[in-house]
């Protein structure tokens, strides 16, 4: 099942979508916890478990106010 961004809807009565709500959370929470702690952790929920960098990157080239992790 995949992520369902037309949900819900302004006329959309809870207690008959509630399904599509439960199964929106938890693709959700599988998709973010790529490289993260699941929201459903109760161990430090959301945080980073590690941070990923493509192998082939340039020098990007930003203003002098701003700070860039490569």
């Amino acid at each position: 099942m995949t992520y369902n961004a037309s949900i819900p809807q302004a006329t959309d009565d809870p207690t008959q979508s509630q399904a599509q709500f439960l199964a929106n959370f938890g693709i959700l929470n599988t998709d973010f916890s790529v490289n993260h702690q699941p929201f459903t952790s109760g161990n430090n929920p959301g945080l980073h478990t590690q941070i990923q960098f493509p192998a082939d990157i340039s020098d990007p080239t930003y203003g002098t106010t701003i700070i860039s992790l490569y």
